[in-house]
């Protein structure tokens, strides 16, 4: 009976080591974090623009709108996001990609800081964010 037991535990233990064998590559450890922060990164900033949204305007309808100007460029550039996955090199596309929004989301922080923002800067900013965010997940 033990030895069955440890057998299982072996056959376990070898699963788990050729599901995470990619980890023990260096580069890939540095891409799969930047991922994981990337898409939080994202995800966050949906939330924050719609929030935001919500503060100046109070309006369900706006929050909707937001989802959409973020929505329809993503899948706009998706359509072609194999075309640039294959004429671009892959760092220049990921790192641009995440520059560009990134400064997209530093445009808002600062705008709401000094009160400047006003609806349309979300809207803008969401298309933006769209478009940045399809040609970042072909």
């Amino acid at each position: 009976m033990s030895s069955s037991k440890s057998e299982a535990a072996a056959n376990a233990e070898s699963k788990i080591e050729r599901r995470t064998s990619a980890l023990s590559f260096k580069p890939f450890r540095i891409y799969f974090g930047g991922t994981v922060l990337a898409m939080n990164a994202l995800r966050l900033g949906a939330v924050a623009q719609g929030l935001l949204m919500w503060e100046l305007t109070g309006s369900p309808l706006s929050l909707g709108g937001v989802a959409a100007a973020t929505a329809i460029p993503m899948m706009l550039v998706n359509i072609f996001g194999g075309v640039f996955a294959d004429r671009y090199e892959a760092k220049f596309l990921l790192g641009g990609s995440a520059f560009i929004g990134a400064l997209l989301f530093v445009l808002l922080g600062v705008l709401d800081f000094t009160d400047t923002v006003r609806p349309w800067h979300i809207f803008s900013i969401a298309i933006f964010a769209g478009f940045v965010s399809g040609a970042d997940q072909p």
